[in-house]
């Protein structure tokens, strides 16, 4: 415990890092290491196919992650994405996320979001890489309520480490307010209602803003 409390957050962003590396190398998956130096990205990854996922890999060291926070990786994957044209688009965080999250990433814009969860459960048979991950997450988070979080059940999501959504490359547009107002204007909102609709609604309108009107993904 002394020990992850001592490590600077950038240590500990390397430490996530690798042990995301090591899950895909030892699930058989072809790591780009050259092209990854080129483009400053986190991974990229070939399949057998000769498709190309780009993977940006979050490390959050509080207990859930903020809307506005999720809003710069989809900002970043796609800007990256629109360089390197890649056929999946996945982001990966240390955290736990609902699955609304889940799949409202999925379904408008084609990225795939993985956390730990996800992380445990495709790495639980893979061992001594199943401990590492569990011992990491116990040192840099406390254990969350499953009453306060809605922690999802990860088979439900995926039935292996190879499903991951393949996406229709799109020239990206950058925004420079990055939805700000927007995302002010949706805590108001929800601070004065529990409505999931009106809660999705501004998501909704945050990711227009942030995408432009063809949200298809």
């Amino acid at each position: 415990m002394e020990f992850y409390k001592a490590l600077a957050t950038s240590d500990l962003k390397e430490t996530f890092k690798s042990l995301c590396h090591n899950l895909f190398i030892a699930s058989g998956m072809n790591i780009d290491m050259q092209t990854k130096s080129e483009f400053g990205i986190d991974m990229l990854m070939n399949s057998n196919s000769g498709h190309r996922a780009v993977i940006e890999i979050k490390l959050y060291r509080s207990k859930r992650v903020a809307l506005d926070t999720i809003e710069q990786a989809v900002f970043h994957l796609k800007k990256v994405n629109a360089d390197i044209h890649g056929n999946h688009l996945i982001l990966i965080v240390s955290t736990f996320v609902p699955d609304d999250w889940v799949h409202l990433l999925k379904n408008r814009f084609g990225i795939t979001l993985w956390d730990q969860s996800d992380l445990i459960h495709m790495s639980k048979a893979l061992n001594p890489l199943a401990s590492e991950f569990s011992d990491f997450f116990e040192r840099i988070n406390l254990p969350i309520e499953a009453r306060k979080t809605a922690v999802p059940i990860p088979y439900k999501r995926m039935a292996s480490i190879h499903d991951y959504t393949e996406i229709t490359p799109k020239s990206f547009c950058y925004k420079a307010s990055i939805g700000h107002d927007l995302y002010q204007n949706l805590i108001k909102k929800t601070n004065r209602s529990n409505s999931w609709t009106k809660f999705e609604n501004n998501v909704f309108d945050i990711m227009k803003h942030l995408f432009g009107k063809d949200l298809s993904g």
